[in-house]
């Protein structure tokens, strides 16, 4: 369920790194034992929290300023469309990506313009 809402969870792929770590080289009907750790637990939380909380998605107004901003760490990169309204930034858009092997040895700029990349395709009808 969590993966599904990614696009309303600000950080989504951030958050979930922890649990995606269990999973990685499990196949369907695994029947390893999951070894949960605080950092798991933690991260589970969290998912739950976010879920809980979602940010509430504004529809775009035509003719206010839009802003698309863009955060990455060493594991991630997340992005989000925004609109200036009633002197307050409201969300359009959320985007979140676990990044690949070769993608983690990317600069910060580059992986930020990864973000960028991404989010653009999904809220392009925004943008003209």
């Amino acid at each position: 369920m969590i993966n599904f809402y990614r696009r309303y969870l600000k950080d989504a792929a951030k958050t979930q790194a922890p649990l995606h770590e269990l999973l990685k080289g499990a196949k369907k009907k695994d029947r390893r034992k999951v070894h949960w750790t605080d950092d798991t637990r933690r991260s589970f939380e969290k998912c739950k929290t976010d879920l809980a909380e979602a940010a509430l998605l504004s529809f775009p107004r035509s003719g206010l300023p839009l802003s698309l901003c863009t955060d990455a760490s060493d594991f991630a990169v997340g992005a989000v469309l925004q609109q200036l309204e009633n002197e307050s930034w409201k969300p359009i858009a959320f985007y979140s990506k676990k990044l690949n092997e070769t993608q983690t040895r990317y600069s910060t700029y580059d992986r930020e313009l990864l973000g960028i990349k991404h989010l653009i395709p999904l809220v392009f009808t925004f943008l003209l």
